[in-house]
């Protein structure tokens, strides 16, 4: 039998190919005729954990071994190999059956002969075939044992040639070291021999260049320099010493509380492997130098040569000359006075210092391509690392990495590096403000925590405060020699006058602002502007925004970014209205009255289903409901604008937002039916731009812009605005026809990417007194988008359109703007200045003899009575108002009251009602073509179906909405039917899916501002995690639904969150605490008048009470419900 373990592990019978019986042999091997323990085995065999039948698998390994090793024997017979003990097994191993025997005692032979010893050292190391046990990972015992005999390896190859040295055979020195040390460089034993054996035969150039190699690597891998004997070696082939005193090692010092830009860090290292400059470009105060400095910290091992610094600017900001700063780097390397005389020749002398050297070059501060290119040096070993507020495309096989603000995190951990963790973690919402304002500027969040640190008294919410005023932030972020101010204006002392006009211009809008806009305020083509904008950018004084970057830009597809791999779910579903009325007829058969059967045939305007829509609608007040039944279905005509071109109350962006023809034509594809989470959204084409905040504070202290370059920036908006609607604007300069093409090709995408500029052209124009501007840009604004898109923007430009009214002198336009401002403060949850605002508006409207308006009015102030608890007047105001509608023939208005109304019917319990409501709201939503309307009464409808058991018909509703809301790029919208999806999923226990579109709806809730309705998101996500079996997370979700719903006097919102509230503390089984809070919720919701929620209260209050208290308060309620 024959082992070999200097190598692969091999025998002379077929051993088992799997790891494990290999494994136990090799162990066994190590310890040849030694006892193994049974623990031991273990170990060696699973270093990283057994498993609980370790033992058994041990027994069964060696069973299989045995029968390889000594087939036809028994365990204890005679003449077994593989014995086993009380102290675990042994391998019988014969002298002369294992090559690592034979080399060890070929190495203690021969001591006494230089000959025998030589040729006995020769073949001990022929034993070896490769590593040992090369094809084996052991355990601790195994790899011990595999370095012992690897060392012994060693020992036996530097003897021999010792010995080959002595003898003079420096070329078999040469044959046998050449392969060990390029395979070990920094072996410094082995690397002196084998430049002693290169010098011996004449090879004196390769013996000083092994040497080299292994000074390098002892660098590299180790950080030390050669030692005595590599030296001496050195001295003798050279016939000098190895006379620089040290590299030069100019880095800077490192940051000590330098954190985060871990990818960036990551770019960096990778990148100075090659000798391609690498380049951070970024803003002023961005942290360029400091992340540079790191990078070169963490890399300089790599450049044992040495590592060279230099700034590129001067102290006052002149940039620095090459030819001084290649003075500075040759003398370090070692250039005589004479070499450096002779300045035309500095950069041939410093290729040729740099040839063969690998060095590391930082240049700080660069400020053109041409002052680095005279600096790069020649080596492919070198590494040159820059920094430079512009990137510098001229600089030929640059690597730029761009460095970017700080991301939350980031900031948030560099500010803890400076003042300490505690500190922030004891007021994380003061924290979180004072690092907005600092805008993820490096030098910012730096300024401030050394003033914290400085000043440890100081709560981060004072300083917090003082940095919330934009007319003081510059003057609070400067601290010794370090200031926001100072950096920001040095980078614009390096741009162009010109340049600086067109910042100051772009910096009046204070938002993004699209190409288009940057051409009208330099009367030139977008082309040109572009060009312009793009050199602003590249000198970090201008940033380019993409779709996911803009505040106000949509999200991405959150209609179908998580549909495509969850089928089945009611977003895969898609809107095929053919399907969703046949699933309306089947679900409606059973229906009280009959009412779901004669609604479920949709409007065609003959036959049978006219006389189903009739019988429906006989019934409803001022028998309106039957003329709308009446009328043909007229889905390709156009409505006229009410008002003549003025903005409609609720704003145009109903149906058919923006009048234009195309839009018609996009609602009548949508009626056909086509998946929601097939949508493609347009990307944009035009670019948009923003100046940074920083740059555009320093820009506010500069001159006031050129009011003639921002009027006609305004303008360029008005007659744009007005090209999505359809209207032309003849007395107005036209703008690019590139950007009156790409209008016309998509009006709707162009609306919802430019909302929010246009409400900045609003604020621009009515800052500067440009009412004859500001009114038609208002409403303009809002007609395009609605007010919910407006988001934060939606006062002011309301507030704006409203003066400019005034100031006109125009009743009727002061009135539409009164009612504006009424949606806005209803949409954000201010009922009291809601309410006061519709008053006026009622008033201004009734006067002006103006049903429509006051209809409007009168349906608006109805959701404000409702929510107020007074579902009477509520009603009252609603069946005036649609009266009014009906006189009037405004079928779109009939259809929104109706769908109020069927709201309204559900809260008072009349659920027969609030059905045929809704079908008749989608019946004339339908029949004037109103896709978002008819989608508004479904979403609502849908809602009433899920709390009845409709779930199904609910589902493809609300996945018809979800389509319409996506299509149409309404973000508000989106998100309403998106909570209303969530609470469906919830409701049918798909928790996953049910909080995927519950987050979305915050999501774009939080994105626009609209903290009221992002207070009902949380409420449902509440729902969604207490059936998740999560209390903690559905308290805190109702927690901050209920802060808001108290702030803005919500006592409807209250109520819902106060049943969630009760059901969790149920859950957890607080009965009292449960009880409490459920009467609190059934008490209110009988203030408010909606019985049937005053039900769901008193049955949950059921549950948690043994003595049932208001079983008869049910009873009672019950009588109030119509099913």
């Amino acid at each position: 039998m024959r082992f070999q373990v200097l190598g692969p592990l091999t025998a002379s019978v077929p051993l088992p190919s799997a790891a494990q019986p290999r494994r136990l042999l090799a162990v066994l091997l190590a310890r040849a005729g030694q006892f193994v323990g049974r623990n031991t085995l273990v170990d060696e065999l699973w270093p990283d954990g057994a498993p609980s039948s370790a033992a058994a698998i041990v027994q069964v390994t060696v069973s299989k071994l045995r029968k390889t090793l000594s087939p036809g024997l028994g365990a204890a017979e005679a003449g077994q190999r593989l014995r086993s003990g009380p102290r675990g097994y042994a391998l019988a191993v014969e002298q002369g059956e294992l090559d690592a025997d034979d080399f060890l005692t070929l190495l203690s032979s021969g001591a006494d002969d230089r000959a025998q010893r030589r040729r006995a050292l020769e073949r001990a190391l022929a034993c070896w075939r490769g590593d040992a046990f090369a094809d084996v990972a052991g355990g601790p015992l195994l790899e011990a044992h595999k370095l012992w005999l690897e060392d012994r390896r060693s020992a036996a190859l530097l003897q021999l040639v010792e010995l080959e040295l002595a003898d003079g055979d420096g070329r078999a020195v040469v044959e046998r070291l050449d392969p060990v040390v390029a395979a070990r460089p920094a072996d410094e034993r082995f690397a002196a021999r084998l430049a002693s054996a290169l010098g011996a035969v004449g090879h004196r150039e390769s013996a000083l260049e092994v040497l080299r190699r292994t000074r390098r690597a002892l660098w590299e891998e180790a950080g030390v320099w050669p030692g005595e004997d590599l030296l001496a070696v050195y001295r003798r082939i050279a016939g000098t010493e190895w006379t620089t005193p040290g590299p030069p090692a100019q880095l800077p010092p490192a940051v000590p509380d330098f954190t985060g830009r871990a990818a960036e860090l990551a770019d960096v290292g990778r990148a100075l492997r090659g000798p391609a400059p690498v380049v951070l470009h970024g803003a002023a105060g961005a942290g360029k130098s400091a992340l540079a400095v790191q990078a070169a910290w963490r890399a300089r091992r790599r450049f044992p040569d040495g590592q060279l610094s230099a700034s590129l600017r001067g102290p006052d900001g002149t940039p620095a000359d090459p030819a001084t700063v290649l003075t500075g780097f040759l003398r370090l390397l070692g250039a005589t006075p004479a070499e450096l005389a002779d300045r035309a020749g500095l950069t041939g002398l410093w290729h040729s210092y740099t040839a063969d050297r690998r060095l590391l070059v930082l240049l700080e501060d660069a400020t053109a391509e041409a002052q680095v290119r005279a600096l790069l040096p020649s080596g492919p070993g070198c590494a040159t690392l820059v920094t430079t507020r512009r990137e510098l495309p001229g600089l030929c096989g640059g690597r730029p990495v761009p460095v970017r603000g700080l991301s939350t995190e980031d900031a948030w951990a560099l500010l803890a590096a400076i003042v300490g963790e505690r500190r922030l973690r004891a007021e994380p919402e003061a924290t979180q403000r004072l690092l907005g304002h600092c805008a993820g500027l490096a030098l910012a969040v730096r300024i401030v925590g050394a003033k914290l640190a400085a000043r440890p008294h100081q709560r981060v919410a004072e300083l917090a405060a003082r940095l919330a005023d934009d007319r003081r932030r510059l003057d609070e972020l400067a601290t010794g020699d370090l200031a926001v101010r100072t950096a920001v204006t040095s980078a614009l002392r390096e741009r162009p006058a010109a340049d600086r006009r067109l910042l100051r211009l772009l910096a009046a809008f204070a938002g993004p602002i699209p190409d288009w806009s940057a051409a009208a305020l330099l009367d030139c083509s977008v082309a040109e502007a572009r060009d312009r904008l793009e050199a602003l950018a590249a000198a970090h004084v201008l940033e380019p925004l993409g779709a996911a970057d803009r505040p106000d830009g949509h999200l991405p597809d959150a209609a179908g970014e998580d549909a495509a791999g969850r089928p089945g779910t009611a977003i895969d579903r898609p809107d095929r209205r053919g399907e969703a009325a046949r699933a309306r007829r089947a679900a409606a058969a059973d229906a009280p009255g009959g009412w779901g059967e004669a609604a479920a045939d949709r409007p065609d305007g003959r036959g049978e289903a006219a006389r189903a829509r009739r019988a429906a609608a006989a019934d409803w007040p001022g028998g309106w409901g039957e003329a709308a039944a009446d009328r043909p279905d007229r889905r390709g005509e156009s409505t006229p604008d009410r008002l003549g071109g003025r903005a409609q109350p609720r704003g145009a962006a109903q149906g058919n937002p923006c009048g234009h023809p195309r839009f018609a034509a996009e609602q009548a594809d949508r009626a056909g039916g086509e998946p929601a989470d097939r949508i493609e959204r347009t990307d944009p084409a035009s670019t948009r731009w923003l100046v940074p905040p920083f740059v555009r504070l320093v820009l506010a202290e500069s001159p006031e812009p050129d009011a003639v370059a921002l009027r006609r920036a305004c303008e360029t908006a008005l007659v744009l605005a007005e090209h999505a609607r359809g209207r032309t604007l003849s007395h107005l300069a036209k703008p690019d026809p590139a950007v009156l093409r790409r209008v016309s090709a998509d009006p709707l995408a162009w609306a919802a990417e430019e909302t929010g500029h246009l409400a900045a052209a609003v604020r621009v124009a009515g800052a500067r007194g440009w009412h004859e501007l500001t009114e038609p840009l208002a409403d303009a604004c809002t007609a395009l988008a609605g007010t919910p898109w407006l988001g934060h923007a939606a006062r002011a430009v309301s507030v704006l359109g409203l003066a400019a009214a005034r100031r006109r002198r125009d009743p009727r336009a002061e009135a539409e703007k009164l009612y504006n401002l009424g949606s806005v403060h209803w949409q954000h949850g201010h009922a009291r200045q809601a309410r006061n605002y519709f008053v006026m508006a009622e008033n201004r409207f009734r006067l002006l003899d103006d049903p429509q308006g006051t209809g409007a009015v009168l349906a608006a102030l109805a959701d404000v009575h409702l929510d107020g608890g007074d579902p009477r007047a509520a009603e009252a105001e609603l069946r005036e108002a649609l009266d009014l509608l009906r006189d009037c023939g405004d079928r779109r208005g009939q259809a929104a009251a109706a769908a109020q109304l069927g709201s309204l019917a559900e809260d008072v319990g009349d659920v027969r009602r609030a059905v045929e409501s809704f079908e008749v709201s989608m019946l004339l939503a339908g029949e004037c073509d109103d896709g978002r309307r008819h989608d508004q009464a479904a979403k609502r409808y849908a809602d009433v179906l899920r709390r009845h058991g409709g779930c199904d018909q609910a589902a493809d509703l609300l996945t018809g909405a979800l389509g319409g809301a996506v299509r149409t790029r309404e973000r508000h919208w989106e998100a309403h039917v998106l909570r209303s999806l969530g609470d469906l999923h919830t409701e049918a226990g798909e928790l996953g899916d049910g909080e995927r579109c519950l987050t979305r709806s915050l999501r774009l809730f939080e994105r626009i501002g609209h903290r009221h309705a992002a207070a009902y998101t949380h409420r449902s996500l509440a729902e969604a995690r207490r059936r998740a079996g999560d209390p903690a997370g559905a308290r805190w979700h109702l927690r901050v639904a209920m802060g808001v719903f108290r702030e803005l006097g919500d006592r409807r919102g209250a109520g819902y969150a106060l049943l969630s509230l009760g059901r969790t503390q149920a859950d957890e089984g607080a009965g009292a605490e449960a009880e409490r809070l459920l009467r609190t919720s059934a008490d209110l919701f009988r203030e408010l008048g909606f019985p049937l929620w005053e039900l769901r209260a008193l049955r949950e209050l059921n549950a948690v009470s043994s003595q049932c208290p208001a079983r008869d308060r049910t009873r009672e309620v019950l009588t109030k419900i119509k099913t």
